[in-house]
């Protein structure tokens, strides 16, 4: 199951934003979400994919191909007993024990999806049948400890996450799953109605004029001067003020900034630096996201602004995504090399258009957004 044909050719700046944005998301989710745990490896092959079919393959095929072993091989108990000290616990469910509850079921069925290169995740919360609501006198049904659950998520490009179920009972048929996965690939689409912009017909005379009698010439304003000179001083007192507004609000964002970062832990120091430092990209005309086209968006900055040296970007990309994906915190000298490139974003020793230093004197407003 593919999206709509315009995720790989989009037509509005909605649908523009949208595939940039999942592209950037998918690179991520293929890095981290289709490697199988290295010790499993061996035993998962062997187990699933060994013998299997790969004419159609698909996520769909796959999973049909997992739910088979897994009856095959396993079989469903709420009461699993726990993994003996020093053993993986989907190593013993699946060639020890032969028994286990919906965790080890998504925790298999994730593991086996990720060992043939197909990105999924654990997830866990509430199974709520939908007998329980229609049964229920208002619509509403009340979850308990009995109604915890955990499936298998998988990625579809183009798509998102969605829910795939591979413990018995839970994982619906082949027509119900493929309608699920269809669900997402529906994109609305809604009708322009023209509406008639033409007014009454104009109700006319013999003699050609309209019925009503012809308007009075307008009265000549004799001091022209006068009243263009009043306007005139009229939007430089707005312009003026509102530049004092801006100023005023600039001054105090600048302090509110400093006052909080110096309260702030290192990832959100991180973030806010990482906010900052693509507004300031994008006020030098350069489209970029985290992860997405690094080598072209280094070479651009390289480009336009002398202070930025080659392969810096990359650098300090590399650094955002190991701590904003990763979750590793940055060391002092990597947060110092990131807080230095974005200075350098500021461009301060090149020559800029008076529009251009606007922009960049007022980017705090904007980047406060």
């Amino acid at each position: 199951m593919v999206a709509e044909s315009w995720v790989s050719s989009p037509q509005t700046e909605e649908q523009t934003a949208y595939a940039e944005a999942e592209s950037v998301y998918r690179s991520f989710v293929y890095d981290a979400y289709t490697a199988a745990d290295e010790d499993l490896l061996p035993m998962l092959n062997r187990l699933f994919w060994q013998d299997y079919d790969d004419e159609n393959d698909g996520v769909y095929s796959a999973l049909s191909r997992i739910r088979e072993v897994l009856k095959a091989q396993v079989r469903y108990s709420e009461a699993a007993g726990a993994a003996p000290n020093n053993a993986d616990p989907i190593a013993y469910f699946l060639t020890d024990s032969r028994k286990g509850n919906a965790v080890l079921y998504a925790s298999a069925t994730v593991q086996a999806l990720r060992a043939h290169g197909i990105p999924a995740r654990y997830a866990e919360g509430y199974y709520l049948p939908i007998a329980k609501t229609q049964s229920s006198a208002d619509g509403t049904a009340a979850l308990t400890g009995q109604d915890a659950h955990a499936w298998a998520e998988v990625y579809f490009d183009g798509i998102g996450w969605l829910p795939v179920d591979a413990t018995p009972g839970y994982y619906f048929d082949a027509v119900a799953l493929q309608q699920m996965v269809s669900l997402p690939d529906t994109v609305r689409k809604t009708a322009a109605i023209d509406e008639d912009r033409s007014g009454a017909d104009q109700v006319v005379e013999p003699s050609g004029i309209g019925g009503s009698e012809q308007s009075k010439p307008l009265t000549v304003v004799k001091n022209v001067a006068a009243v263009g000179f009043g306007i005139a001083g009229i939007i430089i007192v707005l312009f003026t003020l509102l530049l004092c507004a801006m100023e005023l609000t600039r001054m105090f964002l600048l302090w509110n900034a400093e006052r909080r970062r110096r309260r702030m832990s290192i990832e959100e120091r991180v973030r806010q630096s990482q906010k900052l430092m693509f507004k300031l990209i994008s006020l030098w005309g350069i489209d970029a996201a985290l992860g997405w086209e690094t080598a072209a968006t280094d070479k651009a900055l390289a480009d336009t602004l002398p202070s930025v040296k080659p392969g810096e970007y990359e650098r300090v990309n590399g650094l955002l995504e190991k701590t904003i994906y990763g979750g590793i915190a940055l060391e002092p000298f990597e947060e110092r090399a990131l807080d230095l490139f974005v200075q350098r974003l500021w461009g301060r020793n090149v020559k800029k258009s008076w529009k251009m230093r606007l922009k960049l004197r007022y980017a705090c407003l904007l980047a406060a957004k």
